[in-house]
């Protein structure tokens, strides 16, 4: 049989098509806290960083980008790389260096990002996959203390609704919480970012009652923490109920969850998902919890024994690395 050039390009769409669908019909939602992924301090618009600690040379920022996109990458697999929650970024240069200067320039990505007023210059991001999907709203938060007009200096949360394929939506806020230290020296500012956050929900659900909502980011507290109670259950049931999110780490069995951060030999599970329930219904777009070897991004833990994360600061010398947080995943299913 003698093929035409229009048959053999024909040939070729049939052959592509499963792998388009499969595209549409599933991704992976992740969210990383990519450890002090800053604007290297010989560049001439880099003004904001003084301290030693915060100094990185063009060479070691660009060995930096390389390595978050190689972990974001190797963890995604043969999965779509549909959505990315980043925290401690602090320009959109480095953002831009990240998406159109490593291999994660295949993605197709548009970035969202946004200088916020926290007292370190880091940010929030996004990066979502414009051809999978469209950005219908975004929008900062600032956070506000107690009878104070003016903005905490603190990174802001970061909302934002996607269009899906099938005509669904999506609503995402990304979240990185102050520290520990931060909230004992001002115990009122960690519960004032969880009452901007319930806002937000509030918000979506006064216009949707059955969004599908997912809220992710580094939370630094364990994800166990009473204060994470007010917002989400562990139980389905309960969450539906009571117009909860589900804290999905704990709702979830062990061996489908992991601890994320390490601090003098313990681990933790501070990075986390949290979830509406109807992102846990049978049809339409659901979420599934995802399985990866995250074994390259740790190294030996000479101190205290046992593993931690491989991050590129050792006190204030840079090394190869990729930070000192692993990163979460969770699939999104059509159905």
């Amino acid at each position: 049989m003698n093929l035409q050039p229009r048959d053999w390009h024909f040939l070729a769409l049939l052959l592509l098509f499963p792998l388009l669908v499969d595209a549409q019909e599933e991704f992976l939602v992740v969210s990383y806290n990519v450890e002090n992924f800053l604007t290297p301090s010989n560049w001439q618009d880099s003004t904001e960083y003084t301290r030693p600690e915060d100094r990185i040379t063009v060479a070691a920022f660009k060995e930096k980008a390389s390595s978050i996109s190689r972990a974001l990458r190797l963890m995604a697999g043969r999965h779509s790389l549909g959505l990315i929650g980043l925290c401690e970024v602090d320009s959109r240069r480095v953002l831009n260096e990240l998406v159109y200067q490593t291999p994660l320039k295949q993605g197709n990505y548009s970035i969202l990002h946004h200088d916020s007023p926290d007292h370190r210059g880091i940010d929030v991001a996004l990066l979502y996959q414009r051809n999978l999907l469209r950005l219908r709203n975004v929008r900062w938060l600032g956070v506000h203390l107690p009878s104070d007009t003016s903005i905490y200096p603190t990174r802001e949360l970061l909302y934002a609704s996607f269009l899906l394929p099938h005509a669904d939506t999506l609503h995402v806020v990304q979240c990185h919480l102050p520290s520990q230290m931060t909230a004992q020296v001002n115990p009122v500012v960690v519960p004032a970012v969880l009452a901007q956050l319930q806002h937000v929900l509030d918000s979506v659900r006064s216009v949707s009652p059955q969004a599908k909502i997912v809220v992710m980011g580094d939370m630094n507290m364990p994800v166990t923490d009473p204060q994470l109670a007010t917002l989400s259950d562990t139980n389905y049931e309960n969450a539906k109920r009571q117009n909860k999110l589900l804290n999905w780490a704990l709702f979830l069995p062990d061996s489908l969850t992991y601890p994320t951060y390490n601090y003098k030999g313990e681990w933790s599970k501070i990075d986390a998902f949290f979830l509406s329930p109807q992102l846990l219904d049978s049809t339409g777009w659901h979420c599934h919890p995802y399985h990866w070897d995250y074994s390259f991004l740790l190294e030996k833990d000479l101190e205290y024994g046992g593993n931690k994360p491989r991050r590129t600061r050792k006190g204030i010398a840079f090394r190869s690395g990729y930070s000192d947080h692993l990163p979460i995943g969770l699939l999104l299913r059509y159905r």
